[in-house]
């Protein structure tokens, strides 16, 4: 967030994004032992009439989720 963004009133408008997430296990029938990851990260920024889109990858296990 920039300066300017944050004395803005309307500063948190100023990007609109829809996020996605798709978990793909290595083992169908066992999910909780891990897999990949994938997220998605559509979004326009009203300041510059642009749309963007991000994709983040990485892993998960039973009890962590890393992007690389």
């Amino acid at each position: 967030m920039t300066r300017r963004d944050a004395e803005s009133a309307f500063g948190r408008f100023w990007r609109y994004e829809i996020n996605s997430i798709t978990l793909v296990p290595v083992n169908p029938q066992e999910p909780r032992l891990g897999g990949k990851v994938t997220a998605k990260v559509r979004g326009f920024d009203f300041r510059t009439f642009t749309p963007y889109t991000k994709s983040y990858f990485g892993v998960y296990g039973e009890d962590f989720l890393t992007f690389g």
